[in-house]
């Protein structure tokens, strides 16, 4: 009836004979069409819906009512066709304050500046994004969803089927190569099925979640324990992973769980995160963001710098592939042996990325490569993983990472419960103490990951997802000369065949 009553009376009353043209293909969109979507239905709507009004509620002879009206508008939302915003498609005025969670408002920060008469900054912060990605977005201030906004999406997992269910995600990154037609990274609690959503597919079903609520007809679903969830049990129909209450205190916005954005507008588990780790992925990523922080400013000796990845699971390489966005080329290895006694695992661990079980041979241990093969090695949590908790193999399998390595090697390992007895510190210093004495390999940095518990530590032996100390370092691979074969004499005693 909204559309089809101005051509009757509302446009001949006003003097228009047609609908506003769309917009062309290839630009931004312009006020009063959608930014995020082709069709103009829902901007004609808005357009049309204060011109009906005065057309069936003529102003009075004051015009006081009007005058409030236009008053109001811009800081109540409501719209003329005077507006110059960019209408919002789907979402409505509950997102004008605070951050929204499935429809439910949820309260702000206290030290938030309010969004009356304040700048892009200040609105965006309300929204919960940085104020240079509303900016690149370019759909408004009020043309994105809010960070931390959940809903619920069914994942039909074919490779696994003990993991399909419900799981409910939340909105974490968001993508602005496309201005006008954003994107959103959205993860849900295990991590196992992070994913890329449209921005219209993320609006359908935040309407949705609004919808259910407003009239009753949402059947609350039983919650499966992350516990429940990281050993597949439980998923069944009618029942849901869920993130925390966004009502409680330990909600992901009430204590402040979100992790940061970096430039582009992705998320990174900073070493300040207070978020807890959902898997190995999470566990590395302090580590993984200083090593990019020293990578990508390096002189490139080819087109692409090259990258490889001890990652029998491929979940890890994939990751890094995506996040470097093509400055790396990834290649993920594994050992032969060590996917001998699980082919139903192995095949699974196919889906994600292509590992190569040609490079690596753990049994002397070596890496079939050339010297400075790669420009980056990544050689985490092995010891418990592919080398039997023996130490004296892990720290050889070092020694190949740092030949083979042009300029970085990460190094990172579990020191829950060292197989020598030693206290966790003490271990760390001698493997320290080896790598910069002995191989002339300078460690640029030295830092801790997360001690406590990790659901999901699949770049761990079984069990090692206990709370414990894990560290990681950046060497600097550039330097590295075995100081003992130019000695000519013995391998230091902590890679020694034991007697």
């Amino acid at each position: 009836c909204l559309v089809s009553l101005p051509s009757m009376s509302l446009l001949s009353a006003r003097g228009q004979r047609r609908w506003p043209e769309a917009p062309n293909s290839g630009g931004l969109a312009e006020a009063p069409f959608f930014a995020s979507s082709p069709c103009p239905l829902g901007s004609l709507r808005c357009e049309m819906g204060p011109h009906l009004a005065a057309t069936l509620c003529p102003e009075s002879s004051g015009g006081s009512r009007r005058a409030m009206l236009s008053h109001r508008e811009g800081r109540l939302g409501l719209r003329s066709s005077r507006c110059s915003q960019v209408p919002r498609p789907l979402q409505s005025s509950s997102y004008r304050s605070g951050v929204a969670v499935m429809g439910t408002v949820v309260a702000g920060r206290a030290d938030a500046p309010s969004p009356k008469n304040c700048p892009l900054s200040a609105a965006a912060a309300e929204m919960g994004w940085p104020s240079e990605v509303v900016a690149r977005a370019g759909v408004g201030q009020r043309g994105l969803v809010c960070r931390g906004a959940l809903f619920e999406h069914f994942v039909s997992c074919l490779v696994d089927p003990r993991r399909s269910g419900t799981y409910q995600f939340c909105v974490m990154g968001i993508d602005t190569s496309k201005p006008g037609q954003p994107s959103y990274l959205a993860w849900e609690p295990t991590g196992y099925f992070d994913r890329w959503f449209s921005a219209d597919e993320v609006e359908r079903r935040l309407a949705v979640e609004r919808f259910g609520r407003g009239v009753g007809g949402v059947h609350a679903k039983d919650e499966v324990s992350l516990g429940e969830a990281f050993q597949k049990e439980r998923l069944s129909a009618g029942r849901i992973v869920r993130w925390p209450d966004p009502a409680t205190k330990g909600s992901l916005i009430h204590a402040q769980l979100l992790p940061e954005l970096d430039h582009s507008g992705r998320p990174v588990m900073s070493a300040q995160c207070k978020l807890q780790p959902r898997n190995s992925i999470d566990l590395l990523g302090p580590a993984v963001q200083e090593l990019c922080r020293r990578c990508l400013k390096l002189p490139r000796m080819s087109e692409r710098q090259r990258m490889l990845v001890l990652d029998s699971s491929g979940r890890l390489a994939k990751h890094l592939q995506e996040e470097l966005q093509g400055d790396f080329e990834v290649v993920a290895a594994d050992d032969p042996e060590a996917t001998r006694g699980r082919p139903l695992s192995t095949l699974r661990n196919k889906r994600h990325f292509l590992v190569d079980t040609d490079l690596l041979s753990c049994a002397e241990p070596r890496l079939h490569l050339h010297d400075d093969s790669f420009d980056v090695i990544i050689i985490p949590f092995v010891l418990g993983r592919l080398l039997r908790n023996d130490e004296r193999r892990m720290l050889m399998l070092w020694r190949e990472g740092l030949r083979c390595a042009r300029s970085k090697l990460l190094l990172a390992e579990d020191l829950a419960e060292p197989v020598s007895g030693e206290p966790a510190a003490d271990v760390a210093t001698r493997w320290k103490s080896l790598l910069q004495a002995e191989w002339s390999a300078p460690v640029l940095f030295d830092g801790d990951l997360w001690p406590g518990q990790v659901g999901d530590h699949f770049l761990s032996s079984p069990g090692a997802g206990a709370p414990g100390r894990r560290r990681f370092w950046i060497v600097d691979a550039s330097s590295f000369h075995d100081r003992c074969q130019m000695r000519a004499g013995n391998p230091p005693a902590l890679i020694r065949e034991p007697p």
